[in-house]
């Protein structure tokens, strides 16, 4: 069996779809989240906003999908996405980590161990992870977070996912025990 990355098959509609009051929302609670990473604010706060921003991030990026013509996609993209939004802004990282400044050593994190331990899905779904990611932050530029770089993240991992292929391809055959220990 041959895996190779499934990005090539999604393709977005090219329309623009400008921010609703909804989406400006999520934004806004994205950049209250980031504030409150950067500055160590209330746990309690902050565990309430996470899961409100969460919440409405993921319904609004599935509906933005929806609306690019990914219909078929659209679950595995906002579960992996979930998944990043968790890793990202669920875990403690050693330093402030928030979707504008993910090092690249948590994008490798991310990819090479953790969405593999988080997730449970069919062998050839894995590949699309990588996409969902790349669409995640299409959407949130397009809806106005504001980015230093919005293709450095991009470009970071359209270098990674070959990578991440060999992965899926060499360790998911071995026994769930050995793919735990080669992820620390």
């Amino acid at each position: 069996m041959i895996l190779e990355s499934k990005h090539e098959n999604v393709r977005l509609r090219s329309q623009t779809v400008h921010p609703s009051a909804a989406d400006l929302k999520v934004i806004h609670n994205l950049n209250r989240l980031d504030k409150y990473i950067v500055r160590s604010a209330d746990y309690d706060e902050y565990v309430e906003l996470l899961w409100d921003f969460q919440h409405g991030c993921l319904e609004r990026f599935n509906v933005w999908l929806g609306i690019n013509g990914l219909d078929g996609q659209q679950d595995k993209c906002v579960m992996f996405t979930e998944s990043y939004l968790s890793f990202i802004y669920g875990h403690e990282h050693e330093e402030p980590v928030t979707l504008k400044s993910v090092p690249d050593k948590y994008f490798l994190e991310f990819f090479m161990c953790h969405i593999l331990r988080e997730t449970s899905v069919k062998l050839l779904e894995y590949i699309l992870c990588p996409t969902a990611v790349r669409l995640f932050y299409k959407f949130l530029y397009d809806k106005g977070y504001q980015l230093k770089d919005p293709y450095r993240m991009i470009r970071f991992i359209n270098k990674l996912e070959p990578y991440f292929v060999n992965v899926i391809r060499e360790e998911l055959s071995l026994p769930i025990v050995q793919l735990q220990k080669s992820c620390g």
